[in-house]
């Protein structure tokens, strides 16, 4: 294989991928004074004292906890380790006169995480609780949150790419109910919009009233009876499905005008 293959080749081995960020931060030894340290030692000192602990009594405790989020090699498994490193390398308080072994360390896994995240479509999100998330590479997304001015939507949209939500369900349910609240009034005004077919809004429309997000589609009378047998891997591809169609949703809501002064311009263009 040449050179350039190897460095073009997509993250396949996720567990060695996790083992050398491990090695990184608790393997690799250098020195201050006279004492040995690694980032994972370098830092437990300052763990105690910080919020991400909740109720864990050490870093290892922390680690342990987190742990079974990668006993069985995946991408997610990756990607949730990754997630712990950068957030446990927040607390680091860096002096370089003293501890540039330890810059530099954090550098080399802030590298192998940016190329793991590049290579498999996500990327670092930063909260407003300082919190750092891995997030999906979403252009759509990104463009509806900076459109949005209700938090709570934005923070859903976020919310529902990061990884924590994949396979969660009743978590994307909950998620799509915050979103689904905003996109109803923009139905609407697509329905009262004439000349024009929205498909993707009777799209919506059909999932929020039965996809068991806005009423309750298992019982009752507006049970679908279909629902209770569909696998939870297909009901999660549809729930992903309305997601993305609620996004397009609301950035079509700026569609309307757009039309209407487009037509203008093409009526002056053809006059002249």
């Amino acid at each position: 294989m040449h050179l350039r293959d190897l460095l073009n080749m997509e993250i396949k081995d996720f567990e060695l991928e996790r083992k050398r960020i491990e090695y990184l931060f608790q393997g690799q030894e250098f020195s201050i004074s006279i004492y040995k340290y690694t980032l994972k030692k370098y830092i437990a000192g300052d763990f105690l004292k910080s919020a991400l602990r909740r109720t864990a009594i050490s870093i290892d405790d922390f680690i342990n906890e987190c742990s079974h989020e990668w006993k069985h090699p995946s991408l997610m498994a990756l990607l949730f380790y990754c997630e712990m490193i950068l957030n446990l390398l927040e607390i680091m308080e860096i002096e370089p006169w003293t501890n540039k072994s330890a810059e530099a360390l954090r550098e080399r896994i802030q590298e192998n995480i940016n190329l793991i995240l590049d290579k498999t479509g996500y990327c670092i999100d930063k909260g407003s609780d300082g919190i750092i998330s891995i997030v999906k590479k979403d252009a759509l997304a990104s463009a509806v949150i900076e459109d949005l001015t209700e938090v709570d939507v934005a923070s859903a949209v976020l919310s529902y790419n990061r990884i924590e939500s994949n396979g969660d369900l009743e978590g994307k349910q909950k998620l799509l109910f915050i979103i689904g609240k905003h996109v109803e009034p923009i139905i609407q005004r697509y329905k009262e919009f004439e000349g024009l077919k929205y498909d993707v809004a009777d799209d919506v429309r059909f999932g929020l009233n039965n996809l068991h997000v806005r009423h309750n589609n298992e019982e009752g009378k507006v049970a679908k009876p279909m629902l209770k047998q569909l696998p939870a891997a297909e009901l999660e591809s549809a729930y992903d499905d309305l997601f993305r169609s609620m996004l397009l949703l609301i950035e079509l809501e700026k569609y309307p005008e757009a039309h209407e002064r487009i037509k203008k311009l093409r009526k002056s263009i053809n006059a002249g």
